[in-house]
């Protein structure tokens, strides 16, 4: 998470894997948050689908696909945000 309080931000090939494998159903909305604020910007990030249950909804403040149980190993990129 990028703090709501930044106003300039750069970050590149950034990678969240999820490994849900406690026996319970975990749904995360975003792999990543940031402010939106013309100075944040996210390049080259994306989540994998490794093991378990549950899923991550999306990659970085909605935008992205799910990465979840259904298809393993899954990559959701996203190129450039926002």
């Amino acid at each position: 998470m990028v703090s709501k309080s930044v106003k300039s931000h750069q970050a590149w090939g950034l990678g969240i894997y999820s490994f849900f494998d406690l026996g319970i159903n975990i749904v995360d909305e975003n792999a990543m948050t940031t402010p939106d604020t013309p100075g944040v910007q996210i390049h080259d990030a994306g989540t994998v689908w490794l093991n378990g249950s549950g899923q991550i909804t999306a990659v970085i403040n909605g935008v992205g696909a799910p990465v979840n149980s259904s298809d393993p190993d899954q990559l959701s990129p996203v190129v450039s945000y926002p």
